[in-house]
């Protein structure tokens, strides 16, 4: 696998290295290690997330989380994506984007460019967005999850039907055995009241008998004739006993036959619990298959709404994507028609344009270096012998990016320098001490007579000097004396009554400067007491304006647009940057800040942007 260690920067601009290059087709056969600077100082990454994106030769992007970021070395890793190699060409935008920890995005490194090689084999280049991946491997993985509980709940209805059917079995064969046993029972019933009729009939006749044989015993000498009677009563009784013995004997086998009922209807009713209690169990493995499988909707159903939001969103991101592509390529005929006419234009004045064209690109590269140097410069202290001592103007050999402090015999203290840089030649850009013009004697003694001269003079020590001397010569010093003569209107006598008694005392009271409100003689005051001291102070200071610059795609004239700028000047220093809603497009088209002049500022681009970049501008004075 290669590898590829690059060094990307969080302020932009060009980037200098070596482009990474793969082969179409490869698949895990590329690792970028970049280091991560912000103004060529590593940047701090803790607790920050990286993210690789790019824009293929093709249209198509990727947009892949599966960074690793190492936040000790400011370092991020990354394997490339097979998508990322998928169409021949080169990317000339490709960097990281970083976000915090809740996925807001902070920051952006430089673009860097990767070069794809044709192969023999085509994988098929598409966009790849790896979070979109993850959102359809979820979705799945709940559509097999619901697939999985609906199964279960079909076979846990299958299993309740089975019971179902084996519980109305044993119903019918337990309503069978009653109707049975109510058969049986009606039968006892009636054998019984049979009974009861003949034995009530024997006790009738037993009844007669004893009442006969009573009448026998009181009348022996009609014995004759009631023995017949007796002897036909016997007959009756012995009849009735023949018909209770056979009563007693249908009650006895009817008992039998019932008590087989009722013993045949327990084993039913057995049989008819057992399958209750199966039929109950049944019962509550289908409620539980049933609550199993309403949470396995209510699954379904979230991950509908999921599916259905990610669907809007994505179509969303299409409806956007297309409207760029139309704005791509409108942007794109404008782009061609203005390069037909620039190719024409270039072919009637090639000769002089070459020239012209070798001058813009060392301008170019001049500004570019300062821009870089405005970002991050690193500063050198000259000795003697390495500057002139009369102009102070550095004599060693310049280098882009770097200040020369030179030092300057005037300054009061130690460490104040004369600052230059090398533009192509020493251009001195301030000093590190604070100067300011001295205010006159001429401007004091106007202010001193009541006028209100204007300006942004400091008071020097000198100044200082003869303002003191004329508040002294306008002003009576604190301990002073006056003759009689000098008080107009002094009494002629002063009566003792009108004298105080402290006054006539031979030693006078004294009090301390806090007792009569007034200041001590020597004392001192704070910066903030002295009005108007601090604004001037503030007026020595470099000021600073900030204005930004929006330039539509139609103002770009042969890759250059000068734009309008309040507070622009040609010795000012400038610091440009894209705003966050143009980075991607200022990135991809390399746009900077070429040129400057007095309210003017003129930018270059490799390439006319795809859409409206807006540029946020510091001017500060040299």
């Amino acid at each position: 696998m290669a590898k590829f260690a690059i060094t990307l920067d969080t302020h932009k601009g060009p980037h200098g290295g070596e482009p990474v290059r793969v082969r179409v087709g490869d698949k895990e056969s590329c690792d970028i290690a970049a280091t991560v600077t912000e103004g060529g100082r590593k940047k701090d990454l803790a607790g920050m997330r990286a993210r690789f994106e790019c824009l293929k030769p093709d249209g198509t992007r990727v947009l892949d989380t599966q960074c690793r970021v190492t936040e000790a070395e400011s370092l991020i890793d990354y394997s490339l994506a097979p998508q990322v190699s998928a169409a021949p060409g080169e990317i000339s935008l490709a960097y990281f984007s970083l976000a915090d920890a809740d996925g807001n995005k902070v920051d952006s490194t430089q673009s860097f460019v990767i070069v794809v090689e044709r192969g023999v084999g085509d994988i098929g280049s598409t966009d790849y967005i790896n979070e979109v991946d993850a959102i359809i491997r979820l979705l799945e993985s709940q559509r097999q999850a619901y697939d999985e509980a609906e199964a279960a709940r079909a076979s846990a209805e299958s299993a309740r039907a089975a019971a179902e059917n084996s519980r109305e079995s044993a119903e019918s064969q337990r309503a069978s055995a009653e109707s049975a046993r109510n058969a049986a029972e009606e039968e006892r019933a009636r054998d019984e009241e049979t009974r009861r009729t003949d034995e009530s009939g024997r006790v009738k006749a037993e009844s007669a008998r004893s009442a006969a044989e009573g009448g026998r015993e009181k009348a022996e000498d009609s014995r004759a004739s009631a023995e017949q009677l007796r002897a036909e009563a016997e007959k009756r009784r012995v009849s009735a006993e023949s018909a209770r013995a056979s009563s007693e004997s249908s009650r006895t086998s009817a008992e039998g036959a019932r008590a087989a009922a009722e013993k045949a209807r327990a084993t039913a009713e057995g049989a008819r619990s057992s399958a209750e209690a199966e039929r109950s169990a049944s019962e509550g493995q289908r409620k539980a298959a049933e609550t199993e499988r309403g949470r396995a909707e209510e699954a379904r159903a979230s991950s509908e709404e999921l599916r259905k939001a990610e669907e809007s969103k994505r179509a969303e991101a299409e409806r956007a994507r297309s409207v760029a592509e139309t704005a791509r390529v409108d942007a794109e005929g404008k782009r061609a028609a203005a390069e037909q006419k620039r190719a024409t234009a270039e072919s009637a004045r090639a000769a002089s344009q070459e020239a012209n064209d070798t001058a813009q690109a060392k301008n170019n590269a001049d500004q570019a270096a300062n821009n870089a140097a405005a970002l991050g410069l690193t500063f050198v202290v000259l000795r003697e012998g390495q500057y002139d001592p009369s102009s102070l103007e550095p004599t060693v050999s310049g280098e882009n990016g770097k200040m020369y402090l030179v030092p300057d015999p005037k300054g009061s203290v130690d460490n104040v320098y004369r600052e230059w840089i090398w533009t192509g030649e020493w251009e001195c850009i301030g000093s590190s001490a604070t100067s300011f013009d001295a205010i006159t004697t001429d401007t004091i003694d106007a202010i001193a007579s009541g006028r209100s001269p204007s300006g942004d003079e400091g008071l020097s020590t000198t100044g200082l000097s003869y303002l003191w001397a004329k508040l002294k010569a306008a002003f009576a010093q604190a301990a002073h004396k006056h003759a009689k003569a000098d008080i107009t209107d002094f009494p002629a006598s002063m009566p003792a009554s009108d004298v105080k008694a402290w006054a006539k005392a031979a030693t006078k009271p004294s009090y301390t400067a806090a007792e009569v409100g007034a200041a001590a003689a020597s004392h001192k005051h704070a910066q903030g007491d002295v009005t108007g001291l601090p604004g001037a102070l503030a007026a020595l200071q470099p000021r600073a304006t900030y204005a930004v610059v929006t330039i539509q795609t139609g103002e770009w004239e042969q890759l250059s647009a000068t734009k309008q700028v309040e507070g622009a000047t040609p010795d000012a220093v400038i610091r440009c940057g894209a705003a966050p809603s143009s980075e991607i497009a200022a990135s991809a088209a390399h746009v900077y800040c070429s040129a400057q002049g007095q309210g003017t500022l003129t930018f270059s681009c490799a390439s006319v942007p795809a859409a409206a970049v807006e540029l946020n501008i510091e001017i500060r004075e040299a």
